[in-house]
């Protein structure tokens, strides 16, 4: 149902609909709240293991590293730990293995393990550092190239306009435009920089140089750091970790691809499991609790002295014992 436009380096629809196609992406969440709900029981981590096989064999990588960074969000969240454990470390490690070895084959190895008969796609054989993986330097030095010496002029963030198009199914708008409505340029004059991700910075740039820069690198921040400290203000209650844990995983293909577009694909699809669950909850008037941590004793005790202080002199004490300046005296 998909086909490349050769003028443009665009993937489009040419049947079906694109919502249908994309709403498989809803698995990156909800497998992971499964292993969530159920305290990350061996049987619970079937679902979100079966989603990651069949989508790395698909030969598209984003999902299934958005799913693992999610897990291991949920998972350090459920034990209370500050520091990356051992156990969410090997899942990072078997995330990358798995980027580097689709990255290879585009699947084509998990296809034939299953028995399909994979696409034939001409693969060059490249050296460590090679691949388009490590690339975003050179698009980003491609773009500087392109925009604006030989383009005349930046886009002004006129691509932003293709927020307001994208969502129309191209089913229902026949002349529906290749990507952004209005472009003042195409970066396929200057070169042939099929499968380029423009990276946040490179986004910026061909919108207003450095001006595009900064506006683009702050409002990424501005985004991402909202929604954080919203969530460190919160009750950080089941329903608050899940959205908050599927919105931070956006964040690294928004880095890689830096378009807002991606930033709002993203989250329309892995935000969905979570949001209807809120909503399902709210009307049953459903309130669940938040999984348990093992109890930090030591924690507790600096509680105690923080909170048996009387003069300001102990207060400014119990404030150092409690962030581990001073040591913790016995009574």
């Amino acid at each position: 149902m998909v086909r490349l436009d050769a003028a443009t380096g665009i993937a489009v629809n040419t049947t079906g609909n694109g919502y249908l196609f994309d709403a498989q992406l809803m698995l990156a969440t909800l497998t992971g709240m499964i292993a969530y709900v159920f305290r990350f029981r061996w049987l619970s981590l079937l679902p979100f293991a079966v989603f990651v096989f069949f989508r790395a064999g698909t030969g598209s990588r984003g999902a299934f590293i958005s799913a693992i960074f999610f897990l291991i969000l949920l998972f350090l969240h459920s034990q209370r730990r500050r520091w990356i454990t051992a156990r969410a470390l090997g899942l990072g490690a078997i995330g990358v293995i798995m980027f580097r070895l689709v990255g290879n084959d585009r699947g084509a190895a998990i296809q034939s393990l299953l028995g399909w008969h994979p696409a034939e796609v001409y693969l060059h054989p490249l050296r460590f550092l090679e691949s388009m993986d490590w690339a975003n330097m050179e698009f980003f030095e491609y773009l500087v190239y392109a925009v604006p010496q030989r383009t005349g002029t930046y886009d002004f963030f006129l691509s932003l306009l293709q927020i307001v198009t994208e969502p129309i199914p191209r089913a229902l708008w026949s002349g529906k435009p290749i990507g952004a409505p209005i472009k003042l340029f195409n970066l396929f004059d200057y070169g042939f920089p099929i499968g380029m991700s423009y990276s946040l910075p490179g986004a910026g740039w061909i919108e207003l140089g450095w001006g595009g820069v900064i506006a683009m690198c702050a409002g990424f921040a501005w985004i991402y750091g909202r929604a954080y400290n919203r969530f460190m203000t919160s009750t950080q209650s089941p329903f608050a970790v899940m959205l908050y844990a599927a919105f931070a995983c956006t964040s690294i293909v928004a880095f890689r691809d830096g378009l807002v577009l991606t930033i709002l694909k993203q989250a329309l699809f892995y935000l969905a499991p979570v949001l209807l669950m809120g909503a399902v909850a709210h009307f049953y008037r459903f309130q669940g609790a938040v999984p348990s941590a093992p109890v930090n004793r030591r924690a507790q005790r600096r509680g105690a002295v923080a909170r048996d202080a009387e003069t300001p002199k102990e207060r400014r004490r119990a404030r150092m014992v409690e962030s581990k300046i001073l040591p913790l005296r016995g009574n």
